[in-house]
């Protein structure tokens, strides 16, 4: 992954995590532009349908054949999808960094050692929530 260079506020600091698939898939194409990222959001949301499709996977006689195979073959082309994705993902080339930022500590480690806290923070707390956001949108 190359590095980016600088994201404004908007597209980082106040952008919020999305806390279902179709608002992933959202922000993916909205917000970060992502092809792995679309591609995951877009895998989870196939994911939804495959309880349904694959409990009609055991034929029976109550059950017509030509709807065994739709669901059937829904089913496999659904997990060769997430299977192509998961190897995808195993291609992307991750920055290398220092400490392991998925922890608390590390993320105190990697905002403790940025100048952001004394340029750009300082009495921010002491401003509302427009002036907050007005005066971070200033930083570009």
């Amino acid at each position: 992954m190359a590095n980016q260079g600088q994201k404004p506020a908007a597209t980082s600091f106040f952008i919020t995590r999305p806390t279902d698939e179709f608002h992933g898939l959202y922000a993916a194409l909205k917000h970060q532009k992502s092809p792995l990222l679309t591609a995951i959001a877009a895998v989870s949301i196939l994911a939804k349908s495959l309880p349904i499709l694959m409990s009609n996977i055991g034929y029976t006689l109550q059950q017509t054949y030509i709807s065994f195979l739709i669901c059937a073959r829904a089913s496999i082309g659904i997990l060769s999808i997430m299977v192509l994705a998961l190897i995808a993902s195993m291609f992307v080339k991750w920055p290398s960094l220092p400490v392991d930022p998925r922890t608390i500590a590390s993320t105190l480690y990697y905002v403790a050692d940025s100048d952001m806290i004394v340029q750009n923070l300082k009495g921010l707390g002491d401003l509302g929530g427009n002036e907050r956001a007005k005066s971070s949108r200033r930083w570009g």
